[in-house]
């Protein structure tokens, strides 16, 4: 029997175990995935804010650089002014040379077309070659832009396809005067996106950028980033509806999760920017958050792998060791408990009875014994076959578990028609009781087979009670009950008798 309740403690501790190791597993996988997700997070939010710094740089040396080769040829154009008129063959000249002596000393890789409209925005001269058609330029923002306040120095155009070269181009122009101040034409620098792109390929890692755009204070777009965005689609449909709300952070360079404030139908998304407050130019450059976490997933699929395969190992062990113990307590079970009436047997009384014999030793408390016999049982299995008996027995049983309730009472099935009941810390006074309320109980019990009524059943019951000294007294009250319960099927059944030593009244 203890061995029995000890193996339904190791069951409930290997639940128990498992249990806490789930969760300690899940949980500790919780952590992780949570602290490499802000880890994620915190990195790309850094690379983001890196590359709009990087773009905006370059963007912006690229403009420099125009600025630098177009001043030169500001100063060119104006001595030539301030002598009389300037040819097209002249600005060509000048312009020719300009780019040529930039490009000799300048490492800068975007360099393009320098270009040069009259008062009228006619095209007069550009590098590349000599102008024979007459392209009208007067349309452009540049141009209406420094003819309108010629004084600003210097304008950025938005991005356009240019009608020289058909390519992605953004300018920047500055205008030419007179010595009278007069307004005389517009040099313009081309600047084709593809050059500064190839240069940001150097430095970003496309595959972790959806869009990265530059822009103006006063002109709009003037750079996209990749390039097929603009192949797709056209800078008119890419939208940045965070550029205003970075144009208002105090800090020149960081990341910000937008919709700054969200809603469930908000799809949101991480955008690192970089501003230049002299020049106006903000670059941003957005991540959706999806994407932050499908690459999140896919860098975490290992750990996420192992702690299945962990999970699944972990599960595999304690079912086998719980289908053992199973098994060890089944077999614990058929070995301790009757099988008929499933009520302990005599192997558990074995089991049971030294455990409550030292205890009675050592509290010095009564130890009562009932030995109980069913009365004529063979008349069970003669007039109803040994199915009639199975069903006396079992119903005797189960009234005698009812009988004793208390946690330390003992009810066995000693064999064949025969039952003890060990009552520990119990009188003969009490005892006597417990034995009158089994024959009350007993009587009361009604059998049926198949649903015909059986025989009546009684019991006979022996009564042996005593404080136990020694092992050899307790061992005794069994002997003695059952010697008890003799007397009382000799006296009529259906009693119980108090064992008597022999010589005494």
């Amino acid at each position: 029997m203890p061995l029995f309740r000890i193996n339904k403690k190791v069951n409930k501790l290997l639940i128990t175990l498992y249990a806490l190791m789930v969760v300690g597993l899940l949980s500790s996988l919780g952590v992780a995935v949570h602290q490499n997700w802000l880890l994620k997070v915190q990195s790309t939010k850094i690379e983001l804010a890196r590359q709009a710094g990087i773009g905006n740089f370059i963007v912006e040396n690229a403009i420099i650089h125009a600025s630098k080769s177009l001043s030169a040829a500001q100063k060119a154009m104006h001595t030539v002014l301030n002598g009389g008129p300037l040819s097209a063959s002249q600005a060509h000249d000048i312009l020719h040379s300009t780019l040529n002596e930039f490009n000799a000393y300048s490492n800068a890789s975007y360099g393009g077309l320098l270009l040069y409209l009259d008062a009228q925005g006619q095209l007069q001269a550009r590098t590349d070659r000599q102008t024979s058609e007459q392209l009208d330029f007067s349309d452009r923002f540049y141009f209406q832009r420094l003819q309108q306040q010629p004084d600003i120095g210097q304008t950025l155009s938005p991005l356009r396809k240019a009608a020289t070269t058909g390519e992605w181009v953004f300018h920047v122009a500055m205008p030419i005067k007179d010595k009278q101040g007069q307004f005389r034409g517009v040099l313009a620098q081309q600047i084709q996106i593809t050059d500064i792109a190839n240069e940001l390929n150097k430095y970003l890692n496309n595959g972790h950028a959806s869009q990265l755009v530059t822009q103006s204070s006063d002109t709009g777009l003037s750079f996209v980033y990749p390039l097929h965005l603009l192949a797709r689609t056209g800078p008119e449909s890419l939208e940045t509806p965070y550029a205003d709300f970075a144009r208002r952070s105090t800090s020149p360079q960081d990341t910000f999760t937008w919709p700054v404030s969200t809603d469930s139908h908000d799809r949101q998304a991480l955008v690192g920017y970089a501003q230049a407050k002299q020049s106006g130019l903000l670059t941003t450059i957005h991540l959706p958050l999806s994407d932050v976490w499908w690459n999140f997933f896919l860098e975490n699929l290992s750990l996420l792998i192992i702690a299945g395969i962990a999970l699944i190992l972990v599960t595999a062990i304690f079912m086998h060791l719980y289908r053992i113990s199973r098994k060890l307590s089944e077999a614990l079970h058929d070995a301790f408990f009757d099988a008929l009436t499933q009520i302990p047997n005599r192997r558990a009384f074995d089991d049971m009875f030294p455990r409550l014999v030292r205890e009675a030793m050592r509290s010095q408390k009564c130890l009562s014994v009932l030995f109980i016999d069913i009365d004529h049982f063979k008349c069970f299995n003669d007039d109803y076959g040994h199915d009639g008996g199975d069903i006396a027995l079992r119903a005797v049983a189960q009234t005698l578990r009812q009988c004793a309730t208390r946690p330390l009472d003992f009810v066995c099935r000693w064999g064949g028609e025969e039952f003890v009941i060990l009552l520990p810390h119990t009188s003969e006074e009490s005892a006597t009781l417990i034995a009158q309320k089994v024959l009350a109980a007993v009587r009361e019990i009604q059998l049926n087979n198949h649903g015909d009524p059986m025989r009546c059943v009684s019991v006979s019951v022996g009564i042996a009670c005593g404080q136990v000294n020694a092992k050899q007294l307790g061992e005794n009250l069994v002997n003695q009950a059952d010697e008890a319960m003799k007397l009382a099927k000799r006296s009529g059944r259906d009693r119980y008798v108090v064992y008597a030593p022999a010589g005494t009244a």
